[in-house]
């Protein structure tokens, strides 16, 4: 329970004989307080709550109720609540949803209390890079030509083209926000064609091709972080792909028969109503290394790999997976180099690695998708690595498929003729 009350705090008297009165937040037999910027008496506190009150009152008390309402207002808004963001809601000197910086800091505490701590942090980096542009940016300020101004200061700072989309891509998030609260009208809108689009920049590609990836299955490691690199990197690939994340909260009760069934835990947030169940063969590569680098006690509640335990909270679960994909990169790194690969080796790259093997060897965009856990065929494409040089020769050839080769047969001799 969450209670709120005007607190009278006469613990320390100021020069003028008045004690600071606050708003006194308690909640979980925790109570902390916060100033409104009122200061009274013991007597004028008394009689702040009359009926008829004095005029050099009647200005404090409408203040005071001010700040208790707002309070109230963010007790409601605040699920679940938590002291540091009502602080910064109610500290905040007005609502003022003219502001990008308003919205930004209410998207990103939602994302905070939904426990999505990655994207509150892209987000916060993306509004400290426009307010450094334009400090105190207003919606009406960003118009296409302010988005083409700070995309060239952006590029003049060294970053790529990738990063001002990213950037502006949260902006764009946030105008569609303001605009479905009926902050600001559909017309300041300037992410259309017409107007400005988001860069997309250029797809770097990660994947390894095929005989490259068969140079690290038959790579013999020369110490244990080497060893256990490979193992995770070779799970990852055989396993559709899976990211480091979800490799780590693979539980034995994921396991049916030669599948193993999970959903991605980067989309149980976004499709809760439809979760998309992703189910990958068990190779019998798949099962030796769960059998060498798995836990010992494989009941069905445990976590196949010994990175995650019961108990852990979701930051302690961040930084054990953040830490589980630094070692493992950091042992890829050691024999890339050993294998004198111009790519470099890391997690990701047994994600697209998987996908563009899959493509190469003719299997259909949607079954990638599929496998992949994407929500679209068009997320799919950006994993797709090209084709090897030599398969583009190859296909090069066939443009010459016309020729007979009875006439290239002539053509030759009369080469020779000619010579002769």
């Amino acid at each position: 329970m969450i209670t709120v009350k005007l607190f009278h705090d006469a613990r320390r008297k100021k020069v003028a004989g008045t004690y600071p009165v606050k708003v006194r937040i308690t909640y979980d037999r925790r109570s902390k307080y916060y100033e409104t910027g009122v200061s009274l008496t013991e007597e004028e506190f008394k009689r702040i709550f009359m009926n008829r009150i004095p005029a050099d009152l009647l200005q404090k008390k409408e203040i005071l109720a001010e700040a208790e309402a707002k309070a109230v207002h963010l007790l409601k808004e605040i699920k679940p609540f938590n002291f540091p963001v009502f602080e910064r809601r109610f500290l905040q000197k007005s609502f003022d949803g003219s502001f990008v910086e308003t919205i930004f800091n209410e998207v990103m505490d939602r994302f905070r209390q939904q426990d999505r701590i990655g994207t509150a942090e892209s987000y916060k980096v993306a509004l400290r890079k426009l307010l450094k542009f334009k400090p105190r940016l207003r919606f009406e300020d960003v118009d296409a030509t302010f988005l083409y101004k700070f995309e060239e200061w952006m590029l003049e700072k060294g970053n790529s083209i990738t990063t001002v989309g990213i950037y502006t891509r949260c902006l764009r998030a946030i105008f569609n926000e303001a605009i479905e609260r009926n902050l600001i009208s559909k017309e300041y809108y300037p992410f259309t064609k017409r107007r400005y689009q988001v860069p997309t920049g250029r797809n770097v590609k990660k994947a390894l091709a095929l005989v490259d990836i068969g140079r690290i299955y038959y790579y013999e490691p020369k110490t244990p972080e080497e060893a256990k690199a490979k193992a995770y990197w070779l799970f990852s690939y055989f396993a559709n792909g899976m990211n480091m994340a979800d490799v780590a909260r693979l539980k034995y009760n994921d396991i049916s028969g030669d599948f193993i069934h999970f959903e991605r835990a980067k989309t149980i947030r976004s499709m809760r109503g439809n979760p998309k169940i992703i189910s990958i063969v068990m190779n019998d590569d798949i099962r030796a290394i769960m059998k060498k680098w798995g836990n010992w006690n494989k009941a069905k509640e445990n976590y196949i790999f010994p990175v995650l335990e019961t108990g852990l909270t979701s930051p302690q679960e961040r930084e054990r997976i953040k830490d589980l994909i630094w070692r493992i990169n950091k042992g890829l790194k050691t024999i890339a180099s050993e294998l004198k690969f111009e790519k470099p080796l890391t997690t990701y790259s047994a994600r697209h690695s998987f996908s563009t093997v899959l493509k190469r060897s003719g299997a259909s965009i949607e079954f990638i998708s599929e496998s992949l856990g994407h929500s679209s065929v068009q997320t799919t494409a950006h994993y797709l690595d090209s084709f090897e040089d030599d398969m583009k020769k190859k296909y090069s050839a066939n443009l010459l498929g016309f020729i007979k080769k009875e006439a290239v047969a002539g053509v030759e001799n009369d080469k020779n003729l000619d010579a002769s």
